[in-house]
């Protein structure tokens, strides 16, 4: 080799990487699991701190969900004064 050529890739067919046959195959999705679970034996969700916990998220959501018809009455009712007053119902 020549001092002024430097480095260079081989390019004789022998060193070259050799052009795949077939794609790879495509990805699969996970297999979903068919059984189905039964509900735990020892009934550990029906415990008082558990069914307390729930009791209260209930009644915060029913307040959130006051406050919020409250709040969208208020809007109506300060756009449209006296003449169109709508009135929500917390269901």
């Amino acid at each position: 080799m020549e001092a002024d050529q430097g480095c260079t890739t081989p390019e004789h067919p022998e060193y070259r990487i050799p052009a795949p046959l077939l794609p790879p195959a495509t990805p699969r999705k996970k297999k979903v699991r068919a059984e189905k679970r039964d509900p735990p034996e020892n009934d550990y969700l029906k415990s008082p701190e558990v069914e307390a916990f729930l009791a209260g998220l209930e009644a915060h959501w029913r307040h959130v969900r006051y406050r919020k018809t409250a709040v969208r009455a208020y809007k109506i009712n300060s756009i449209y004064p006296t003449s169109h007053t709508i009135e929500y119902s917390a269901a």
